[in-house]
């Protein structure tokens, strides 16, 4: 059985979206009225945008998600191993440059994934990362650098037993600070 850390980190903002979009746009604040579009590149050079979402009703008030996934693997011997938190360095640098470019809104989206399949607990909901682990991703020194217009998100799906992930998944979603909202340039808008 393939592990759900074995995706992308475009396939797992997919997985997401495809799987939670409801719950994701309500702690959002998002009507749902709108269109994703993933690793857009048309629009900045050297580079792509991760999420955009866009209410065709209101173009000038993008929404942009810029995502860094970072891997727990939960051991059989209950130990938790975190890998490539590093990339939160980049993805801040990444964050800072879209608020200077001027979209309206923009997160900083962890996606903390995690396969539970080894953990030992009394139900499978928690078969995720420890409160220990997701503290040390929450208040990574990295984030300090961040823009304060820049909102940021946690998206943490889980794998929770043996059966394929795609089957049988959960997702924690935390709005830690939302971000602060900002004219869009009308060039930008028509790009």
């Amino acid at each position: 059985m393939k592990s759900i850390l074995e995706l992308k980190e475009s396939k797992v903002a997919r997985f997401i979206t495809e799987h939670f979009r409801d719950d994701l746009l309500k702690e959002l604040e998002i009507n749902t009225n709108v269109k994703l579009h993933y690793e857009v590149q048309w629009i900045i050079e050297n580079g792509d945008l991760d999420l955009l979402i866009i209410n065709p009703d209101v173009v000038q008030e993008t929404i942009l998600i810029e995502c860094k996934r970072i891997k727990v693997e939960i051991k059989q011997d209950q130990s938790e191993k975190v890998n490539k938190i590093e990339y939160l360095k980049e993805l801040v640098g990444q964050v800072n440059n879209r608020i200077k470019r001027g979209f309206h809104k923009v997160y900083l989206a962890v996606l903390i994934v995690c396969d539970g399949r080894n953990k030992i607990s009394n139900n499978i909901f928690f078969n995720h990362a420890t409160a220990k682990t997701l503290e040390s991703i929450y208040t990574h020194p990295y984030l300090n650098k961040l823009n304060t217009k820049a909102g940021i998100l946690f998206l943490e799906p889980s794998q929770l037993t043996a059966k394929d992930y795609n089957q049988q998944a959960g997702c924690g979603i935390y709005v830690m600070r939302k971000p602060t909202a900002q004219t869009q340039p009308v060039e930008l808008t028509k790009k």
